[in-house]
């Protein structure tokens, strides 16, 4: 049986953040091949500044809404 949660690295863009609570951001990211992630589950985002990598992992709280 194969993993179902084998990395799918794509580039992509933040096109919406806003705080929802004291210390809590909801970020909005759009990607080329949209994956629907579900609640509970986590997505990994790196950020690639100045020539280096952070990677940073984010709980996943709805699913997203078509465009």
């Amino acid at each position: 049986m194969a993993a179902e949660n084998q990395p799918r690295w794509q580039t992509g863009r933040v096109v919406e953040a806003a705080p929802v609570a004291t210390g809590i951001q909801r970020i909005v990211l759009q990607t080329q091949n949209p994956h629907r992630a579900a609640p509970g589950s986590h997505v990994d985002v790196v950020v690639n500044t100045g020539g280096r990598s952070d990677t940073r992992s984010y709980s996943v709280v709805a699913l997203a809404q078509p465009p």
